[in-house]
């Protein structure tokens, strides 16, 4: 009777809440709680086929951690992940609560935040070294957190794909990290 009809609801509810968490895991990054790459591309995608009165500018930004490889191998892999739920921190401060925030690879992640231009780049880029430099100060580590950042721009007159903007912006990431590379060889 009664009692069943009330469990069958109960049951219901906890299996759409479970269906719920699993859609949400699937776009979520388990290790920093961030969105991962399916989530990055979907919530970028929506953004882009959004209705909107104003034309959509955004900045998207390609971070990668430099020295992944030679955190895991020297420290092990839990000072690993505590660098890169490190970067994810850095990245949701310096950034805003609408800007999406991702971990789309291993030690990759990615930007795309609201109304960035190109004029703001030099302030973004600011605010990122002192917030990396904040992290290295807080407390005592075996390793220095090191980012290189790319960042390419929307133009709504000149629509691309999210899948393209991030492989210029991983592009343009990868050269200011190659100048940095030669400039702290010389």
């Amino acid at each position: 009777g009664k009692q069943s009809y009330l469990l069958t609801l109960r049951d219901v509810t906890t299996k759409a809440r479970f269906m719920q968490e699993l859609k949400v895991m699937a776009y979520k990054d388990a290790l920093t709680g961030i969105y991962n790459r399916r989530g990055f591309i979907k919530r970028a995608n929506q953004l882009l086929q959004s209705e909107r009165e104003t034309p959509l500018y955004f900045g998207l930004c390609f971070i990668d951690m430099d020295k992944m490889k030679h955190i895991n191998d020297n420290f092990g892999h839990q000072f690993g992940d505590e660098a890169l739920q490190g970067t994810a921190e850095i990245l949701q401060t310096v950034f805003r609560q609408e800007d999406i925030v991702a971990r789309i690879g291993g030690d990759e992640f990615a930007v795309i935040a609201l109304g960035l231009q190109s004029s703001d780049e030099s302030m973004i880029r600011e605010r990122f070294a002192d917030h990396v430099r904040q992290f290295n100060e807080r407390e005592v580590r075996l390793y220095q957190l090191s980012l290189s950042l790319g960042i390419v721009y929307y133009d709504p007159k000149e629509p691309e794909s999210i899948v393209d903007l991030l492989e210029k912006a991983d592009q343009l990431m990868y050269e200011t990290k190659r100048k940095s590379r030669s400039h702290s060889e010389r």
